[in-house]
């Protein structure tokens, strides 16, 4: 790239990627594919943030999202686990319409909460219970009392 042609380059790169309406929709085709959250904090806190970056991208591009809240509100909260949404739903006041910022900060404290319920993950980010970190010979189950644990130091 040189001086004489960096004016080329620079339309050439405008023309392309300068599209309002094409970054809208990529932004948008991102917000609705968000999948269901379930009880795994990395998921629910993947949602939060997809849904924070949308929403600030979406503004930034010059388009009223505040605007969109109730029904935003209502299309997110049926992508999230049944029991985060009663915890969302517990949360709200009737009174006061809750705001994109409420939800997204909402979703953001439960993933913290998740965390620190959940001891572990496995590799693939699922949450572990602390019985299910304990390997032997049988298969643990909730239902199970630990009577007693072998360690083996070989």
């Amino acid at each position: 790239l040189t001086a004489s042609n960096y004016a080329v380059c620079w339309d050439t790169l405008s023309r392309r990627y300068d599209n309002t309406h094409l970054q809208t929709n990529a932004h948008l085709e991102d917000l609705f594919s968000l999948p269901t959250t379930t009880a795994n904090p990395v998921h629910v806190r993947a949602f939060a943030g997809k849904l924070a970056e949308c929403v600030g991208a979406l503004t930034a591009l010059g388009h009223e999202v505040v605007g969109w809240a109730v029904p935003l509100l209502f299309w997110c909260t049926k992508r999230l686990h049944n029991k985060l949404r009663e915890a969302w739903e517990e949360r709200i006041r009737t009174e006061v319409p809750p705001s994109l910022s409420d939800f997204i900060a909402f979703l953001h404290e439960r993933a913290r909460i998740l965390e620190a319920t959940h001891h572990s993950t496995d590799a693939s980010g699922v949450p572990q219970k602390h019985y299910d970190r304990i390997s032997s010979g049988n298969a643990i189950h909730a239902s199970q009392p630990v009577t007693s644990l072998t360690i083996s130091t070989a």
